[in-house]
């Protein structure tokens, strides 16, 4: 279970990081300005460190709850993206949208959706692929 939970979270991490630099700090950049929900300066390295937090705890979810499953790969694929990608989007935009200052939250709700179902999907996939 261990090296299972391990591989889910570096498949997190690798495909994680990257996406959500490119994501909200270069192809939507002035977008996510627009909103005014980021400090002038994003300080990466925090994102990174939650990141690694977060991996390893969806990995133990992928490995207790998801791996078990008799569905093959694309379906254990499929209800890790759902399961995980629902409770992400619960803390990541609606939590966010709730609490943190920002010009319009349907705004940020539509662009942090769009995100979560773009890193989610091969997340998903590939944890089950390869985890």
């Amino acid at each position: 279970m261990t090296g299972t939970i391990a591989r889910a979270a570096a498949i997190y991490l690798v495909l994680t990081f990257p996406l959500g630099y490119l994501w909200h700090l270069t192809l939507f950049r002035e977008r996510y300005a627009a909103l005014r929900i980021y400090r002038e300066r994003v300080v990466p390295p925090l994102g990174l460190a939650a990141m690694v937090v977060q991996g390893l705890l969806f990995g133990a979810i992928y490995a207790a709850m998801i791996a078990p499953l008799d569905t093959g790969w694309f379906g254990k694929g499929f209800a890790y993206a759902a399961f995980a990608g629902l409770l992400s989007w619960s803390f990541g935009t609606l939590a966010a949208a709730a609490k943190n200052p920002m010009t319009s939250i349907p705004g940020f709700i539509a662009i942090e959706t769009a995100f979560t179902i773009v890193q989610w999907i091969p997340v998903g996939l590939a944890t089950a692929l390869l985890a």
